[in-house]
């Protein structure tokens, strides 16, 4: 009863902010209901009253002429209370109305008006051995409020039920959701699929791209501290990130892949050096139970600085352009939107570390960052064949992290030009990602909020570089970075070629 409450509160509250009845569907599921003589066969009538509550349009399907007594004669709008005849206020037309009826525009009158909320109208449909009616049912308000189980499957209820008569293709959904063969639990799994539970991820995947690229620069970092190099040298690496997004009641969970590439240079002098890069990532979610995919290409310029010794100290900050497309199943329709949306992107974050002398020449490097990263998407609207036009707003995907941690570093071989660093960490959301997302549909005035949640606060950063000098002016490393939160897995493996001039 307290769940029956906040239903029916909750959507009076949307209906309240759109305009009173706004696109208000009702539906009459029509059967044998005591005739002379008994019919198998069964209807559905669809009624959906305007803004104005002037006007109505009427729908209706039936399968008399394959399952009913005898010819079709009539069809009405009737008044009057279950079990009760009463009579005829409006009439099917052509004569006889036969299958699909509509859409018929009805002027109802307003003093109709009680009695269509009070179920107080019936439709009905008349054959030659049943002119008393053969097929009938009330009239009642259909909403998708009672079949929601989780708070996103709410406000996409609230929306649907405030969006009747506002496009042609909706309505074709709406009423399809209140066949009599479709049950509560299909009506639920609908707005599942209409919620945009994969919306989040192209900005998601740009934000973590950014993040990879800095990690990048970082590691490079590390590789050339303390050689005392001066003058120009440059730089590429690339590799593969994959890993898994959970599944909650607001976000579809996915796999993940997204190989990318990175390239600069950079001028030592002094002990320190500074540069530009260039990064290019393309990533995918691969969404689980066949809801579609995501594809977002992320290339970002950045300019990074680092030096030091016995405190090495480095930093960067990077600009991207996004550009995603989206392939989105909505199952239980049967149908598959797809949309295409561009954005910016960007990154800064610092890093500093202590390495510290243990015996035989190893050393440990405790150190500490703090990143920032944001995405911000554009509008679109969801195309493609049945796609139900989605409209989804311009959004932002922001993280920001603070680390803390130690990396162990061991010289290899006789001349100590190989060594392995060995990284452990802790890594916690200052920013957690929780955001919403303004979606609507085409056509309609009421907004929902698609929630987007965070990718976990709690994360631990694990890391393995091997390095090794290839020549006087040459190094390469190649290693494994993860990290592990309470919704994302994310696991990097990555190689790189350093040039000094």
């Amino acid at each position: 009863m307290r769940k029956s409450r906040l239903f029916l509160s909750t959507a009076l509250a949307v209906m309240a902010a759109t305009g009173a009845q706004a696109g208000t569907l009702y539906i009459s599921n029509m059967q044998y209901e005591g005739a002379p003589n008994p019919s198998q066969a069964r209807g559905t009538g669809f009624l959906i009253l305007d803004d104005a509550q002037a006007n109505a349009t009427v729908y209706a399907t039936h399968d008399i002429a394959t399952r009913g007594t005898s010819p079709l004669t009539l069809g009405h709008i009737h008044r009057g209370p279950a079990g009760v005849n009463g009579p005829v206020i409006f009439g099917f037309t052509p004569v006889p109305p036969v299958s699909p009826v509509g859409p018929l525009v009805w002027a109802i009158p307003q003093a109709e008006l009680v009695n269509l909320n009070n179920a107080g109208l019936y439709m009905q449909f008349h054959t030659q051995l049943n002119p008393a009616g053969e097929i009938r049912g009330q009239i009642v308000r259909a909403m998708f409020a009672p079949a929601a189980t989780t708070d996103t499957q709410m406000l996409v209820a609230n929306a649907l039920d405030a969006s009747a008569g506002r496009n042609a293709d909706l309505d074709q959904v709406l009423m399809g959701r209140f066949a009599s063969t479709v049950t509560t639990a299909t009506r639920t799994q609908s707005l599942d699929d209409l919620s945009g539970r994969t919306l989040y991820s192209a900005g998601r995947q740009a934000v973590e791209s950014m993040q990879g690229f800095q990690d990048s620069l970082f590691e490079h970092a590390e590789d050339v501290a303390g050689t005392g190099h001066e003058g120009f040298g440059g730089f590429v690496g690339g590799g593969m990130v994959f890993g898994t997004r959970a599944t909650d009641s607001a976000t579809a969970g996915a796999k993940i892949s997204r190989p990318y590439v990175i390239a600069g240079f950079d001028y030592g002098m002094g002990g320190a050096n500074v540069g530009l890069a260039v990064g290019y990532a393309d990533g995918k979610d691969e969404f689980r139970n066949a809801l579609g995919e995501t594809n977002v290409q992320t290339t970002a310029v950045q300019a990074h600085i680092s030096g030091g010794e016995n405190v090495v100290f480095s930093a960067a900050v990077g600009y991207g352009w996004v550009d995603a497309d989206s392939t989105r199943a909505i199952t239980s329709l049967g149908r598959t939107a797809t949309g295409a949306q561009d954005g910016k992107a960007m990154s800064i974050g610092a890093k500093v570390s202590v390495p510290l002398k243990l015996d035989g020449d190893s050393t440990i490097a405790p150190y500490g960052l703090i990143d920032y990263q944001t995405a911000k998407m554009d509008a679109y609207t969801e195309t493609g064949a049945n796609s139900v036009s989605l409209m989804v707003g311009a959004h932002k995907e922001k993280s920001s992290a603070a680390e803390l941690g130690a990396a162990f570093e061991v010289p290899m071989g006789a001349g100590g030009d190989t060594h392995i660093r060995l990284l452990a960490g802790y890594r916690y959301l200052l920013e957690d990602g929780k955001d919403t997302i303004e979606t609507r549909f085409v056509g309609s005035a009421a907004a929902f909020n698609t929630l987007v949640r965070s990718p976990g606060i709690n994360g631990v950063r694990v890391g393995a570089n091997l390095a090794a000098k290839v020549s006087d002016n040459m190094f390469s490393s190649a290693g494994y970075n993860g990290t592990i939160s309470s919704r994302t897995k994310l696991h990097a493996l990555e190689a790189r070629l350093t040039l000094k001039m």
